[in-house]
């Protein structure tokens, strides 16, 4: 379980930094769409980020 915990709270920690992040975009830039970009435009990766932690919250629900 120790393992898990470092998982999360590295998860925890990207997400609080990716949050922030987009805290200081203007609104343009944040929903922005690139080609070349994963997910399309920081505001889908946001959203896929989102989407990943609910899944993560209903796996490990106690």
């Amino acid at each position: 379980m120790n393992v898990l915990k470092k998982q999360y709270d590295w998860i925890r920690l990207t997400r609080e930094n990716l949050f922030h992040y987009c805290e200081s975009l203007a609104i343009e830039d944040y929903i922005f769409e690139l080609d070349k970009f994963g997910w399309g435009s920081i505001r889908n990766l946001h959203v896929h980020v989102c989407r990943m932690l609910s899944v993560l919250a209903w796996e490990f629900r106690t």
